[in-house]
Order: structure tokens, then sequence, then C-alpha cells
């Protein structure tokens, strides 16, 4: 399984939509097909219903769909800490939801930057990121829901 992969099924999920994705992608509505292809022979499941009228996951695609951005986040995150290993700077990595990120965070961000000036503060917004503090993607997560740890 590829990655790659992985990010074009998150993208055709979230769009409902092969041709949509295929378009922003730059590549060829056949060739994101074989990917998709690919990744359903990779875990043994179909993971699209496709019809004239775009896509609809499959209960098997849920799951991965779920699952999915977790994966995406983790290796960006991965990406993000590698590339930045050699730099002086740390990083703080705030997730909340988009009401929370667009008001609050922004008149918080210079008392942060005041009290951690060597850090760069990367604000990331969504409605569903509470798996982003539990899988140690974010330091700090704003969310409705309730943690235990």
């Amino acid at each position: 399984m590829h990655i790659e992969n992985l990010r074009f099924f998150y993208e055709v999920a979230k769009a409902k939509s092969i041709s949509t994705v295929a378009k922003s992608s730059h590549i060829s509505q056949s060739a994101l097909s074989q990917q998709l292809l690919k990744l359903e022979d990779s875990l043994n499941a179909k993971l699209f219903i496709r019809s004239n009228k775009g896509v609809t996951l499959t209960t098997e695609g849920e799951i991965v769909y779920k699952h999915c951005k977790v994966i995406l986040n983790t290796y960006e995150k991965m990406l993000y800490e590698v590339e930045s290993s050699n730099s002086q700077e740390s990083h703080i990595n705030i997730d909340g939801i988009n009401i929370l990120t667009s008001t609050l965070i922004p008149s918080a961000i210079s008392k942060i930057k005041r009290s951690f000036p060597n850090h760069i503060i990367k604000i990331t917004s969504s409605e569903d990121n509470s798996n982003n503090i539990i899988h140690n993607i974010s330091d700090i997560n704003i969310s409705y829901n309730n943690y235990n740890n």
C-alpha cells in the first residue's frame, strides 16, 4: 500500500468524485481509478460504490476513511519534523474546530508567541480533529470532545 493511494482515496471520498480529484491532481481519471483499484486490492475490500453521479463509500470504505485522515496527518507531521530537525526552532501544533481557529486562536497567538518566541506555531482547522491529539499529531487540541488522557 502506498501513501499516495491513501491520499487519493481520502480526496475522492471527500469530493465524492473521481473526475474532480483527477482534474485537481493533474492525472487522468483512468490513472486515478487504477490507483484506487490497487488500494482496494491491497486491502482486499471494495471501498467505493461507483455510479454516474459519483462515488459513495462502502462500509469498508467508511472504516478506511476514518483511519485514513489520521494516517495522512501522521505522515505529514513526520515529514515536517524530519524537514525541520536541523532547525533551531521548535514547533507548536494547534488543532481546533473551524469556528475557534478563525476567531479565538488568532487573537491568542500574539500572547503565545511572546511566551514562546523561538517556536513556530501551526494552526489546523477541522470539525473532526479529535484523533490528532490522541495520536500525537497536535500539541494542543480545541474541540467539543472530552478526553480521558
